[in-house]
């Protein structure tokens, strides 16, 4: 008897877990299609858009009453209890949203611009790897010696800020020298929040939580790479739209005459 009502409560918390995945995934997916999908295929003020950012709004409060409910939650909401929990897992979204995105972004850059084919492009990212690598090690090396690390996530942000900033300027005829020195800022900065911001989470909770906060930040860090690049792309998309545009007009009016139209029944490059 003891061991069928084992295996009902084991089957319950599978089905409990399972049904907080879904909704988490389900919603999750949902507004990743508003930034895949807005401005490009559909209009930022459309039904679809518009009812795409309703639905996942439902799914992530509905996410947020089943593991209320839920005897053992996938994201235990009692961790946002904490201010330094959830500030860390909002700077890592900050951080996976801007390195994933510029990584994916800046190597279009390189092939498009500098004509480099996907291996070189990749190779001339390392100012950014090897500036990542360099104070990843490093700032783990000083907090080891002097057991202080509230520094670093600071300084990084701001570092990360200045190499996105940096980066931002880049043109047509910017030298490689030049994005080498932004992708190396950007490297360090990044470099001095990445590891740091699990070392502050698992410092900060409890010994039974640590495993549950030290997933949770992976958990956001990832979701903001998975923002990142679909926000990136969105930007990238609009922005090509407009300079294709303007450089070509002639193109707006051959796609009007030709019918060629998105599916929100605008021009491509409208």
């Amino acid at each position: 008897m003891g061991g069928g009502i084992g295996h009902a409560c084991g089957h319950n918390i599978i089905a409990t877990a399972g049904l907080g995945a879904g909704l988490l995934v389900a919603s999750v997916t949902l507004l990743l299609l508003v930034t895949v999908w807005g401005g490009h295929q559909y209009s930022w003020t459309s039904p679809t858009i518009l009812g795409l950012v309703a639905a996942g709004i439902v799914g992530l409060l509905l996410f947020i009453w089943q593991e209320r409910r839920a005897p053992e939650p996938i994201l235990d909401l009692s961790l946002f209890r904490s201010r330094v929990f959830s500030l860390t897992a909002a700077i890592g979204f900050v951080v996976g949203f801007a390195m994933f995105g510029s990584i994916v972004y800046l190597s279009i850059y390189l092939q498009v611009i500098n004509g480099a084919t996907p291996t070189q492009a990749g190779l001339m990212l390392l100012p950014l790897m090897g500036g990542l690598l360099l104070t990843s090690v490093g700032s783990g090396q000083i907090i080891t010696r002097t057991g202080k690390y509230r520094a670093f996530p600071i300084v990084g942000t701001a570092i990360a800020a200045v190499g996105l900033y940096l980066l931002s300027r880049l043109g047509v005829d910017t030298p490689y020298w030049q994005f080498s020195i932004a992708a190396f800022v950007l490297g360090v900065g990044l470099g001095c929040v990445m590891q740091v911001l699990v070392l502050i989470v698992q410092n900060d909770v409890d010994p039974q939580h640590m495993g549950a906060a030290t997933s949770a930040s992976t958990f956001f860090r990832m979701i903001g790479a998975s923002f990142g690049t679909a926000a990136f792309g969105a930007i990238w998309t609009s922005r090509l739209s407009v300079e294709l545009e303007k450089a070509m007009p002639n193109m707006t009016k051959l796609a009007n005459c030709s019918g060629t139209s998105t599916s929100s029944g605008k021009p491509i490059l409208a």
